[in-house]
This record gives C-alpha cells, structure tokens and sequence, in this order.
C-alpha cells in the first residue's frame, strides 16, 4: 500500500515520471508473485523457510556460483527476510501508534496495542478467516480514505502541478520502482504460501 513518505520517496518525488514508475512497479510485482506462487504450488511449498530453502536448494541453484561450497545460502536468507519482516512489523506497530496520537490525541501506546492485540488474533486464522477478516477491513478502509480525503480539503494536493509534470528525469526512478516492488515482494511472498492450500480446495 501506498502511504505517506513510501509515496514520496519512490514516486511522487520523480514528478510525473513517477506514475510510470508506480505501472512499472505493478507490473514487476506482478511478475514476481506470479512466479512465486507457481513456484509454490510445483513444489508444495508449506512454509516459507521451506520456500526458501527449495528456492536455494542444489537442483535450483546448480549452474549458479552461489552453490559452490558448504555455505547454507537457504538458512542466511531466511535469517535475514525473518529478520526484516519482524522489523517492518514493529515499524507498522509503531506507525499505526504515531497515527492514533496525531488524529485522536490518544497515547501511542494504545494505538499500537490496539493494532498488536488485532494482528494476534488475526495471525491465529488460517487462511480462509484472515480473507473473511479483509472482506470486512477493505471496505472500511477505502471508507475512511475517502473520510480523510474530503476533510482534507485544500491541503489534498499540497504540491505544483507544473512542478509535477515538468520534473527532469534522471532514471533513478527505474530503480526506486526496482526497489519498491522487491520491498513488497518480500512481504506478499508469505501471506502467498497459505493460499496454494485454499486454492487446492476449490
């Protein structure tokens, strides 16, 4: 999802440069989750160390230097993706906080507990009770979207439309959209797992 300072950061700072760059990260999204949930299905992937490991493991890797020595590649990288989801958790708790204390005026700390308490019950679910839960929070949040956007008012375009469209390249946004849609890969990847088991059923 789109918020805040991500929107800036890899887009909106590129001008209308930008928009080619949110299509262009849609599409390598696309992609890459198409091919990762191909490839969990061909391999009844249960987990995603699981997914790791058989995406590093010897008939994958073979032609790559990478697998040359007893370096275990599978458990580095999962080590290392386990810890950066744990982190952009913590980041999402903390975020959602700071969000309660600037609109309600409420103490951080409730907000973040709010949104902790949720996130462990909803982890709970299987697959099946999580999409029940988000049939209900989309709408919702397209709601309050449209809530905020209209009691925004002048303020929901705080920028120069010359400014935006008339914007220099210089193709580094070829990259942050690289980036960005490798960021979210990265987190969609796990939530992917659990519906090769939902997509079996039907």
């Amino acid at each position: 999802m789109l918020l805040g300072k991500e929107l800036y950061l890899f887009f909106y700072r590129y001008g209308i440069y930008g928009i080619f760059g949110i299509f262009l990260s849609t599409l390598l999204t696309s992609i890459l989750l198409y091919q990762a949930f191909h490839f969990i299905t061909s391999h009844s992937i249960v987990s995603y160390k699981d997914f790791i490991n058989k995406l590093f493991s010897q008939s994958n890797t073979s032609s790559l230097p990478i697998n040359k020595g007893s370096f275990d590649f599978g458990t580095f990288f999962h080590t290392i993706i386990t810890f950066f989801l744990v982190v952009s958790f913590f980041i999402m708790i903390a975020g959602f906080g700071a969000y309660f204390k600037q609109e309600f005026n409420v103490s951080p700390l409730l907000g973040s507990s709010i949104l902790a308490l949720f996130c462990f019950f909803l982890f709970h679910k299987n697959i099946e009770g999580i999409l029940k839960v988000n049939s209900f929070l989309i709408p919702v949040l397209i709601v309050l979207i449209i809530y905020f956007a209209i009691r925004s008012g002048s303020s929901l375009l705080p920028f120069s439309l010359y400014e935006f469209i008339s914007y220099s390249p210089d193709w580094k946004w070829i990259l942050d959209s690289i980036l960005y849609s490798s960021y979210n890969s990265i987190l969609l990847i796990p939530i992917m797992i659990p519906l090769r088991i939902l997509f079996k059923k039907e």
